[in-house]
C-alpha cells in the first residue's frame, strides 16, 4: 500500500479509535495524526515530483504544538515550516534521532534568503 493510500484511508475513515490506536502503536501523539499523515503525503508528493518548497504555501496543514512553536523560529502559515516542525517530532518519536532536524536547522541557518522563503513564504 502506498503512503498516499494509507494517508487517505486514515483521513476518509474518520474513525478516531483507529487513528488513536495507529498513532499509539507508533509512539506518536494521537492529536492530529490523520491530518499529519495527509500533510506528509502532500509534502512527499511535492518533493518526489520536483516541486519547490521555498516561497510556496500549502493547501493542507498539520498544526505544530504550542510548545514546539516556542522552540522554533517564528514562521508564517500556510508555509511549509509547520509541517517541518511536526516531521521533526515524528522522526524523533519513531527513530529517536534528531539528525534530520539538525540538518534542516543547519541548512536554514546557512542562507537567510532560503530561510525566509521557508519560514515566511511570499508567492510572487
Amino acid at each position: 500500500m502506498t503512503f498516499g493510500a494509507v494517508a487517505k484511508m486514515s483521513w476518509y475513515l474518520n474513525e478516531p479509535e483507529l487513528s488513536k490506536s495507529a498513532a499509539q502503536s507508533l509512539g506518536l501523539q494521537t492529536t492530529g495524526f490523520s491530518s499529519g499523515l495527509h500533510t506528509f503525503s502532500v509534502l512527499r508528493n511535492k518533493c518526489a515530483h520536483h516541486s519547490q518548497l521555498w516561497n510556496r504555501t500549502f493547501d493542507v496543514l498539520v498544526a505544530a504544538l504550542p510548545k514546539e512553536k516556542k522552540r522554533e523560529p517564528k514562521h508564517k502559515l500556510p508555509g511549509p515550516y509547520s509541517t517541518i516542525i511536526v516531521a521533526k517530532r515524528w522522526l524523533n518519536a519513531l527513530i529517536g534521532d534528531n539528525d534530520w532536524a539538525d540538518r534542516v536547522d543547519a541548512l536554514l541557518s546557512t542562507n537567510t534568503v532560503y530561510q525566509q522563503g521557508i519560514l515566511n513564504p511570499t508567492m510572487k
